[in-house]
């Protein structure tokens, strides 16, 4: 039975041999499938996955936390030294921490994405939230912010993962399963705009709106 200290050393070798595995992309900067498998493998027998989660983001104003909890479905976009890199996510809103939760295997382009930069946008809208508000209600919400993958095997995580099955039952295949990690999203910045165009901007923090007088929800 390896020690603390072992132990700890091994987990710090995995995460520097995945480093060095992400170091060596091929040309065109994203994983070929055998390198997606290799930072799947050495990741998700360590302790530690992605980057360390950035402290959760003071509350946001009570008319945004109360969209962001009906959402279960967001654009999320990555950036990539070729292009913007898009994915429609299943998503929950954790009030605990303020943030935005989705999931995603280790041995995808996203997680290969966010490990060298955690920087992500989402895009929410209520038009998924059932019931469907008429379209005068529609409302579109685009958060800024900075996302880290947790670590697979953890309390935290299995936390997470529930959330997210009460949010989406049938998107289990998306949210366990081997290989699966959740996604936090810890929110920086929001912008809302409704159906007449009326635009409101929040920084983290529950400041009031930086643009506009229109109340939403």
């Amino acid at each position: 039975m390896p020690s603390a200290l072992q132990a700890s050393a091994l987990g710090i070798a995995a995460v520097l041999a995945a480093a060095v595995v992400l170091s060596r992309p091929p040309s065109n900067n994203l994983p070929s499938t055998r390198t997606r498998r290799s930072i799947f493998s050495i990741l998700s027998r360590s302790s530690w996955v992605g980057r360390p989660s950035p402290p959760p983001a003071p509350p946001l104003p009570p008319s945004l936390h109360e969209l962001l909890s009906k959402a279960s479905h967001a654009a999320l976009a990555l950036s990539t030294p070729l292009s913007p890199h898009l994915s429609l996510m299943r998503v929950v809103y954790d009030p605990s921490t303020c943030s935005m939760l989705t999931s995603t295997r280790m041995n995808t382009v996203k997680a290969h994405l966010l490990l060298q930069d955690s920087r992500v946008t989402l895009l929410l809208t209520n038009f998924w939230a059932p019931p469907a508000p008429p379209p005068a209600d529609h409302v579109s919400v685009t958060l800024t912010g900075r996302a880290s993958l947790l670590p697979i095997d953890c309390p935290e995580s299995d936390r997470c993962k529930a959330l997210l099955l009460a949010r989406n039952p049938s998107a289990a295949c998306f949210i366990e399963g081997e290989g699966v990690a959740v996604m936090r999203v810890a929110v920086e910045r929001a912008r809302v705009c409704d159906a007449r165009d009326n635009v409101e901007e929040y920084e983290g923090g529950g400041s009031p709106p930086l643009r506009g007088q229109q109340t939403f929800i």
